[in-house]
């Protein structure tokens, strides 16, 4: 493999074990509410799981063979697929932290974070058969197709729904928390707005496992602050 092969793939499996690892570290932790836990957690493993799917793809790139082709096909579909249940994830757990459960089967943006993320899930299966996001050569080799953008903007929709939620409701969170799901969606929709024009790296999911990561950083110390001034109480 190429050196530029090697690094991506390095750095994706390195962002696969961490997603895993805080996965592990957060369902290991029993003090925090248990819908915002749950949702984490999936978030960490899928994000995880993508990481992974994408270094699949990278290093049976141009594999010979059925081995290759099964190979770059399933990790193709399962990056574009994952991109969007993570999407998911991340919209659901903005809006356990956000509103109330009655909130959220009430307003519309909330709704329509879901709607997008079906959508986006939806074209992703569609495409298998139309080839509208990407195609597999004969030498088992991933390529863009035409509509390859729509599945950005479909993701950069989602995002933009979650800012909005996040911007106007802000007061809800503690700043730390504020910064760590903002950075989920600035991180990525720059990622995506330099990987529209250049292809063959990986940002988005870079970013995607950088944002993992500042969650995870934040979401502990915020557990250990409740902590700390919980033993304080008692003390």
């Amino acid at each position: 493999m190429p050196d530029e092969k090697v690094l991506q793939v390095a750095i994706l499996i390195w962002g696969c074990a961490f997603c895993a690892i805080a996965a592990l570290c957060i369902f290991l932790s029993s003090n925090y509410d248990r819908e915002k836990r749950r949702y984490l957690i999936l978030m960490e493993s899928f994000a995880s799981l993508l990481l992974l799917m994408d270094a699949m793809a990278h290093i049976f790139s141009r594999y010979p063979g059925v081995p290759g082709s099964v190979m770059v096909r399933i990790s193709s579909f399962l990056v574009f697929l994952l991109s969007d249940v993570v999407l998911l994830c991340f919209h659901i757990y903005v809006c356990v932290y956000l509103f109330s459960k009655r909130e959220r089967r009430t307003l519309k943006r909330v709704k329509a974070g879901y709607v997008i993320a079906a959508a986006g899930a939806a074209f992703v299966v569609i495409s298998q058969f139309t080839h509208w996001y990407y195609y597999i050569d004969g030498d088992n080799c991933y390529h863009r197709a035409p509509l390859y953008i729509m599945s950005i903007l479909l993701s950069a929709a989602g995002l933009l729904i979650d800012l909005t939620l996040l911007l106007q409701y802000k007061k809800r969170v503690s700043r730390k928390l504020l910064f760590s799901m903002l950075s989920c969606i600035v991180l990525p929709a720059v990622a995506a707005a330099v990987q529209a024009f250049r292809y063959g790296m990986s940002l988005i999911d870079f970013s995607v496992g950088i944002s993992m990561i500042i969650m995870f950083i934040v979401t502990m110390t915020e557990l250990n602050q409740e902590m700390y001034q919980l033993i304080s109480r008692e003390g």
